[in-house]
């Protein structure tokens, strides 16, 4: 019963007093070593995540990169093309892109082009607004154009670049 007791001014404290006391540095050098460990840790995750990129880039410059496009390839401009959508009738599209020829068939690209213009125009004029609404629209009308080119010069085109397309 004298643990339990209030000492007296000048008393000494009592034990339940002097061990909460104790328990302190006790605490603080358990954190400060889980700190350490966790900084540790941290560190070696990092090594190792650097050395996995690094050995990432590397295989990746090894392999040799393929072009999409010979470099002997020809680019031609196309005209713009401005025509009606089937539906609603009164909008009209203007589309306007590049083509990229092989260089073997550079010799006729002005023919192929004016006749790929006319493939453009004729192709719009069958699509309505809902088809070209969209991302998804978007892309399947670049892959229609770019199927359609390459059908019209039987293969002497690469592919159909669209740049810019306007619905009015």
């Amino acid at each position: 019963m004298t643990d339990l007791m209030i000492p007296a001014e000048g008393g000494t404290a009592s034990a339940a007093q002097r061990s909460d006391r104790s328990v302190i540095p006790v605490v603080l050098i358990l954190t400060l070593m889980a700190a350490g460990a966790g900084a540790l840790a941290g560190m070696n995750l990092v090594d190792q995540t650097r050395l996995a990129v690094l050995k990432t880039e590397r295989h990746q410059s090894d392999d040799g990169i393929v072009p999409i496009y010979e470099s002997t390839g020809y680019i031609q401009a196309i005209k713009p093309v401005v025509a009606n959508l089937a539906d609603p009738k009164n909008v009209f599209v203007r589309i306007q892109g590049t083509v990229i020829f092989k260089k073997e068939d550079v010799k006729d690209a002005p023919v192929l082009v004016s006749k790929i213009e006319s493939d453009i125009s004729a192709y719009i004029r069958t699509l309505t607004l809902v088809d070209i609404e969209g991302a998804g629209g978007l892309r399947h009308l670049r892959e229609d154009l770019n199927h359609r080119a390459q059908i019209r010069t039987e293969g002497k085109v690469n592919e159909f670049i669209l740049e810019t397309m306007v619905v009015q």
